[in-house]
């Protein structure tokens, strides 16, 4: 391996530990969050969203745009837009600055998270080096999420929420400079198509589904829902019409016509709808339902990010003994088992039930994800491979962005519900408690963490139901 092989990697690792760990810290410091800004059940999930969101609609065009405009150029620019929201977001004033500090990181991350596979590749032609080298990649954003809970309780603890965002500051110049420096130059290849208005349709559709859901929990009238709702569907109907059309689509519609594609992809939403959002949900439950701080939340979510990354690094190994689809069979019936424990947590359950629960699901992802990337990507035709694999990360982000938003709301509902049913006459104090994290003489501390919890299981059922649907689809065998 050359220098600039060598260094190459560093970059490369760099800017996925970045994307991945923003992914698993933020979510510690939001109770942080709200009581500095004042923010709103509604605020914390769209500060979770708004990346989330960004990132599964641009990465469809990040793909054509590194081909077009050559991968060096687009992962510094990516790293850049990214770093330049994490000064937004440390700086952020308000909830509306942190949101749009998120969303620029999104606009960053979706060049980051497919430009990594797409350098190595490019970097590297020896098969065995190459292997090697994505194990490597591979384990960085292992770290990250194994460490991303235990730095962000440390960073919010000892020197407040900014520092998870100021951390990246740093990081991104270096990776600029390492990129700089090593990442092989390519020509642009301006022939290629872009398809901006496939682009925007998207925008449009996956922001006015997530806009209509989040706000489920504040009981908008059935005006605006069917207004939001409608101008959804419409996007998507456009989509669909503009995308069957045009000779370079965003997504090339023609894929779908085989029921495993179609099959994998609804696996990988389900990844990010069961498993991807599931830090959210743990670090609300660990410190609205149980009572502990940043750093101790940061601790407690630990187990399941370690088995998350021992079993995705050993992959290679296990694939060897078992058949893909059996791999993935096994790894969905260990996401249901693990959210039906989650169903019985309660602000008092004890640790270890609540460890083992977050082990298995560590397991379940550990082992889904590779599984669901090599599936898609198995029988893909060559001169797609690219358009897939963007399509697959699409389908996994979109998967976590739809579940803070409806799961969220359905949580942040049964929690006022519960906590409603012991004072009917204050309803206007109970939405405040628990939307905004207020403290009232009148409610228990206790009384509030039972509601939490309850919010918590209801919200849990939701990720059971999304792993039994894909079960089903696995033993679905059309005829040929």
């Amino acid at each position: 391996m050359t220098q600039k092989e060598f260094i190459t990697m560093i970059a490369v690792s760099l800017g996925s530990f970045m994307v991945t760990l923003d992914i698993s810290i933020v979510n510690v410091a939001l109770p942080a969050i709200q009581q500095e800004l004042n923010s709103s059940m509604t605020d914390l999930q769209w500060i979770v969203d708004a990346y989330a969101l960004t990132l599964s609609a641009l990465i469809l065009s990040s793909g054509v745009m590194s081909d077009r405009f050559g991968k060096k150029q687009i992962w510094n620019i990516g790293v850049a837009i990214f770093t330049l929201g994490s000064i937004i977001c440390a700086l952020s004033p308000n909830n509306i600055w942190l949101i749009v500090g998120r969303i620029t990181q999104g606009i960053g991350g979706a060049a980051l998270i497919p430009g990594a596979m797409s350098i190595i590749m490019m970097t590297f032609s020896d098969h065995h080096i190459r292997n090697k080298m994505v194990g490597i990649w591979s384990s960085s954003t292992a770290i990250a999420l194994i460490v991303g809970p235990m730095m962000g309780g440390i960073l919010v603890n000892y020197f407040g929420w900014a520092t998870i965002f100021s951390i990246n500051i740093p990081i991104g110049i270096l990776i600029i400079v390492l990129s700089t420096y090593a990442i092989k130059a390519e020509p642009k290849n301006h022939e290629i198509s872009l398809d901006p208005i496939g682009q925007l349709l998207t925008m449009i559709m996956l922001g006015t589904l997530t806009f209509g859901l989040i706000e489920l929990s504040q009981s908008p009238s059935l005006l605006f829902l069917v207004t939001v709702f409608t101008f959804s569907i419409t996007a998507f109907i456009l989509f669909i019409l503009w995308e069957s059309k045009i000779i370079a689509p965003l997504v090339p519609l023609s894929l779908f016509r085989s029921w495993e594609f179609s099959r994998n992809n609804i696996a990988a939403f389900v990844i990010g709808f069961a498993t991807y959002s599931n830090i959210f949900f743990l670090s609300l439950f660990f410190q609205n339902a149980q009572g502990y701080s940043a750093i101790e939340t940061g601790f407690r979510l630990v187990p399941e990010f370690i088995a998350m990354g021992i079993f995705a690094i050993n992959y290679g190994k296990i694939a060897k003994m078992f058949k893909t689809q059996t791999l993935l069979l096994v790894a969905f019936g260990l996401i249901v088992i693990s959210s039906l424990m989650m169903v019985q947590f309660t602000s008092q359950s004890h640790y270890t039930f609540i460890a083992i629960a977050m082990f298995i699901m560590g397991i379940g992802m550990g082992v889904s994800i590779p599984a669901v990337s090599l599936l898609t990507l198995k029988d893909a035709p060559k001169d797609k491979i690219g358009s897939v694999s963007s399509i697959m990360n699409a389908f996994r982000q979109t998967g976590m962005a739809i579940s803070i938003a409806l799961l969220g709301a359905i949580m942040t509902s049964s929690a006022i519900q519960a906590l409603q049913s012991s004072f009917p006459n204050y309803e206007s104090m109970v939405n405040d408690v628990i939307t905004q994290g207020l403290i009232s003489s009148d409610i228990s501390i206790n009384q509030v963490q039972s509601a939490w919890a309850y919010g918590f299981n209801i919200a849990m059922l939701g990720a059971v139901i999304s792993g039994v649907i894909v079960i089903i689809c696995l033993f679905i065998q059309p005829n040929k």
